[in-house]
């Protein structure tokens, strides 16, 4: 009977033995599984991080690109400025035509300011400007709107044909026209 007992305690012990085994490897396999879990996350912070980051420059390099049209398309419109300030030069109205003549050259120094300066510091300068000069911003706002709009139509209007592609064709008539026709 001691023999018996000795294997039936030899068999208890092995279950508290298997039990504990068990119970360590479920303990290693949650941190591994945890560890697993982090280093994961951390994978995709940093991948979301260099997709922010790629995302920012890529928007950054659009604005630069289109600050440079705008200040190109700024120092157009202060070349059409000029022009009419030497236009009214040559009709006796020197004066008017100075006065013109400098607000060229304002626009031509908002151009190259354009051009040069960050969008932070553009923008910042506007609203402060705009703080300082509520009339005087929002009467530019109204001449900006205008002169924008007005350059968008004249560049927008299709060119006249030339003589090597020969005469322009009249638009079909409509039926009211026929209409009224000998």
């Amino acid at each position: 009977m001691t023999a018996k007992y000795s294997a039936a305690g030899s068999d208890s012990g092995d279950g508290v033995d298997r039990t504990a085994s068990q119970s360590a490897a479920q303990t290693n396999l949650a941190a591994t599984a945890k560890q697993m879990a982090d280093a994961t996350g951390d994978a995709v912070q940093r991948d979301a991080a260099g997709l922010a980051a790629a995302a920012q420059d890529s928007a950054k390099a659009r604005v630069d690109r289109q600050k440079g049209v705008a200040a190109r398309a700024v120092g157009d419109f202060a070349d059409v400025i000029r022009q009419a300030g030497e236009s009214l030069d040559g009709k006796n109205q020197a004066s008017v035509g100075k006065v013109v003549r400098r607000a060229a050259d304002s626009v031509d120094d908002l151009a190259r300011s354009l051009g040069e300066k960050p969008l932070e510091e553009i923008i910042d300068a506007v609203r402060e400007f705009g703080r300082a000069n509520p009339v005087a911003f929002a009467a530019g706002s109204v001449v900006a709107g205008l002169a924008i709009g007005r350059l968008v139509r004249t560049t927008a209007q299709p060119t006249q044909p030339d003589s090597a592609t020969g005469p322009e064709q009249a638009p079909p008539a409509s039926p009211a026209d026929m209409e009224t026709a000998p």
